[in-house]
C-alpha cells in the first residue's frame, strides 16, 4: 500500500511537471520571442528615419542589437560587431526587403552560431539597414526550466517519502483493524461499506453454511447409529434385522451422496477440479441423465417427453453431466405422482438452449432468488421426505458460471417449475 501510494503521488508529479516544464518553456519562448521582434522593429524603424536624414552610421557605437548596412548587391558596407563579413545577397531578409521593402528572418546565424531575428528596411538611397537580436530557441529555454524542475521534483521526493508514509500509514490502519468477525463493529471509511456488506453476508452464510451441514450431517448419522444400537443390543426382532439393515444401508449411502457433494462444491470455490474443454453431444448427455434416472421416474410413474436432436457444443463433460443430472432428478423428485417432464434442447448461431419443465411442487415468488444458496430449502423442516443434499442446485449454479453461461427459473407454486438454461458453443 505504502509504495504504491509513493509510487503514484511520484508519477502524477514528475508527468505535472514534465507537462507543466513544456508548457512554461513554450509559452516562456512565444513571449520573449515577440518581445525581441517587437523591440528589433522599433529599433530598426528609429534607426531608418535617422539614416534618412543623412545621420552617419559609422558613429553608431553600440554592441546590441547587431545593426548592418547592405548595398543594394548584397555588399556589407558597415556591421558594428564584426569586420570583412561576405555577400550578403542570399540572406532572406535581405532579398525581401529589396524587392519588398521589408524583410524578416528567424534563423541560426552562421557568423555568430545563435539564434537571431533579423529585421531588414530599404532605405531611401537604396541600402539595406538590418538589425538582428539574439532570443532564445524552445530547447534553450526548456533546458533550464527543465533543471529547475527537476531539483524541486527532488524536493518534492524527499516530501512525499515523509507524506506518503503518513498518510498510508493512516489509510491501512482501519483496515488492518477490521474486526472481521464483526466488520460493522468498526468506523471505516465510506469506500469500504460494500466491502464490509459482503464480509457481513459471507459470515452470514458461513454461519448458515456450517449450521445445514452439522444438520444434514447429523440426520442420517443419527438414523445409522440409532438402528446400529438397536441392533447391538439385540432389541431388534429377527425378522427385522434385515430391514434395519436395510436403512442403515440407505442412510449410509445418502450420506456418502452429501459428504460427496460438498466436497465437489468445495472444489469448485476453489476452482480445483479438471477444466479440459470438450467437444460434447448434447443429446447423449441428455439421454445418458435420463437412462440413470429411470428407477425414479418409474417409481414416480412420470412421463419423460424429449425429442432428440443432435447438437454439438463445447463444455467440461463430467460438470454439465451434473448440471443436466441435478435439474432433470429434480423435476422428477419434485414432480407428482403421474406428472410429466418436459425436455426440450434447441440452438441459435452462437448458443445451446436447454428447458426443463416439470409438472410439480412449484416453488413461490419469494423463494426463488433463494433457490441456489446452499442447503436451502423452502421447507424450513428440513424434511427428509424427499431426500437430497440440499446442494443440487448451488452445484448447478458453479457449473453454469464455469461455462459463461446463465440459468433462469420460472414457477407457479402447486403448478410447474421450468429451467431455462444457456451455453455457448465455444469456450473460451
Amino acid at each position: 500500500m505504502k509504495k504504491r501510494i509513493f509510487t503514484t503521488i511520484i508519477s502524477i508529479t514528475s508527468i505535472a511537471l514534465l507537462f507543466f516544464s513544456i508548457l512554461i518553456s513554450g509559452f516562456l519562448t512565444y513571449l520573449l520571442s515577440d518581445n525581441v521582434k517587437n523591440e528589433v522593429r522599433r529599433e530598426t524603424i528609429e534607426l531608418k528615419s535617422l539614416l534618412d536624414t543623412g545621420y552617419n552610421i559609422n558613429n553608431i557605437s553600440l554592441i546590441n542589437p547587431r545593426i548592418t548596412l547592405i548595398s543594394p548587391i548584397g555588399e556589407v558596407i558597415f556591421d558594428n560587431q564584426h569586420d570583412n563579413l561576405e555577400n550578403h545577397l542570399d540572406r532572406p531578409e535581405i532579398k525581401s526587403a529589396i524587392e519588398n521593402g521589408v524583410g524578416e528572418s528567424l534563423r541560426n546565424s552562421d557568423t555568430i552560431d545563435q539564434n537571431m531575428y533579423y529585421y531588414a528596411l530599404r532605405l531611401d538611397d537604396g541600402n539595406i539597414l538590418r538589425v538582428a537580436m539574439v532570443t532564445s530557441s524552445f530547447f534553450g529555454i526548456l533546458i533550464p526550466v527543465f533543471i529547475i524542475s527537476l531539483v524541486i521534483l527532488i524536493f518534492i521526493i524527499i516530501i512525499c517519502l515523509f507524506v506518503a508514509g503518513h498518510q498510508a500509514n493512516a489509510i491501512v490502519k482501519p483496515i488492518n483493524e477490521l474486526n472481521l468477525a464483526h466488520p460493522n463493529a468498526d468506523t471505516i471509511y465510506p469506500e469500504l461499506v460494500p466491502l464490509v456488506n459482503n464480509l457481513n453476508l459471507h459470515n452470514e452464510m458461513r454461519k448458515e453454511f456450517s449450521a445445514n451441514v452439522s444438520h444434514e450431517l447429523k440426520t442420517p448419522l443419527t438414523s445409522i447409529s440409532g438402528y446400529a444400537e438397536i441392533m447391538a443390543n439385540g432389541i431388534a426382532k429377527e425378522e427385522d434385522i434385515r430391514m434395519f439393515a436395510n436403512k442403515i444401508y440407505n442412510e449410509s449411502h445418502n450420506l456418502i451422496n452429501k459428504i460427496n457433494d460438498i466436497i465437489k462444491i468445495s472444489k469448485l470455490d476453489e476452482n480445483k477440479i479438471d477444466l479440459e474443454i470438450e467437444m460434447a453431444n448434447y443429446d447423449q448427455l441428455i439421454t445418458s441423465c435420463i437412462e440413470k434416472l429411470d428407477k425414479f421416474i418409474f417409481d414416480k410413474n412420470i412421463k419423460v417427453i424429449y425429442h432428440h436432436i443432435n447438437i454439438y457444443g463445447e463444455c467440461i463433460v463430467y460438470v454439465m453431466e451434473d448440471i443436466l443430472y441435478n435439474l432433470i432428478q429434480n423435476a422428477i423428485k419434485y414432480n407428482k405422482t403421474n406428472g410429466t417432464v418436459f425436455i426440450n434442447l434447441s440452438e441459435d448461431k452462437d448458443n445451446v438452449l436447454i428447458k426443463i419443465k416439470d409438472t410439480g411442487i412449484g416453488i413461490s415468488k419469494a423463494e426463488l432468488p433463494r433457490i441456489y444458496e446452499r442447503f436451502y430449502r423452502v421447507d424450513k423442516s428440513h424434511n427428509t421426505a424427499i431426500e437430497g443434499s440440499g446442494l443440487g442446485l448451488s452445484i448447478v449454479k458453479h457449473g453454469v458460471g464455469l461455462h459463461h453461461g446463465s440459468i433462469e427459473c420460472d414457477s407457479d407454486l402447486g403448478i410447474q417449475t421450468t429451467f431455462y438454461l444457456k451455453f455457448p458453443k465455444k469456450l473460451k
